[in-house]
């Protein structure tokens, strides 16, 4: 729940509803870690990955007929954009040195050992 509440950018708390809602939807289920099982692991159940194929397709209609309405120009100065964004990130990551990667960091669960 912690790693899905970081992704989402929101407290655990509004992460927890989420997940109670999509779950009485029949989207996810949830089932304990067999470690530990103070951890809750969230899965996508048939009928949820139905619905997240769905609406990646629909995203990606979207963002090609956005991308299909843009001029040449508008074009060329979204690829300049895009660069300059890849050429922060790469900045960013050569200075904060080997810790900070593109792999997302281990989160620890609250009130597991050693939290």
């Amino acid at each position: 729940m912690s790693r899905l509440a970081e992704a989402l950018d929101v407290a655990d708390a509004s992460a927890t509803g989420i997940v109670d809602r999509m779950e009485k939807h029949g989207l996810v289920e949830r089932r304990h870690g067999t470690g530990d099982r103070r951890i809750v692991l969230v899965d996508a159940t048939e009928a949820g990955l139905k619905v997240f194929s769905d609406m990646g397709s629909h995203r990606r209609e979207m963002l090609s007929s956005v991308f299909a309405d843009l001029t040449e120009e508008e074009m060329a100065a979204l690829l300049v954009g895009m660069r300059a964004i890849h050429a922060a990130r790469d900045r960013l990551l050569a200075r904060a040195g080997p810790g900070l990667s593109d792999e997302p960091a281990a989160v620890v669960e609250p009130g597991a050992p050693n939290a």
